[in-house]
């Protein structure tokens, strides 16, 4: 399946690319659960996820549609098949990585409304420039994130 950048602003119809290989479509924005939650449908090519990271207003829940990732909470890791989930607490530190070919869940935070701006925004950076990641982690420390 052939995933493509977009600027659509519909929930269901945009995807943004929020790092090379990796691609979020938002579900339910802030704005539509009255900020109670956001949710977004993550797929992720092989080999992909981010680094060591915290939110430092938002919790997370990742749950696992197809494939498998590998979740570090803390210094523990958790390995994630179809059906299996995994929440993750303000502030604590975490990462994931897919294992194998690729994976599709969903990832729910909350409160909503925060984070979709860093993901809106990621997918606008222009990747083919030096100073992309740079770029990325200045973004995301202005969303709350801090990276480790």
């Amino acid at each position: 399946m052939e995933i493509e950048r977009s600027e659509a602003k519909e929930c269901g119809d945009v995807v943004w690319e929020v790092a090379p290989g990796e691609f979020v479509t938002p579900l339910v924005l802030g704005e539509s659960s009255g900020e109670m939650f956001s949710l977004f449908e993550v797929r992720t090519s092989a080999g992909g996820g981010p680094p060591l990271h915290s939110h430092d207003n938002v919790a997370e829940l990742f749950h696992v549609l197809e494939g498998e990732i590998a979740v570090t909470l803390g210094s523990e890791e958790r390995i994630l098949g179809p059906g299996q989930s995994c929440a993750v607490p303000i502030g604590v530190a975490h990462r994931y990585s897919v294992r194998g070919q690729g994976a599709r869940f969903l990832a729910t935070f909350t409160p909503g409304g925060r984070i979709e701006h860093f993901f809106a925004a990621a997918n606008d950076l222009d990747r083919s420039r030096e100073d992309f990641f740079p770029q990325l982690v200045a973004l995301a420390q202005h969303n709350g994130m801090r990276l480790f």
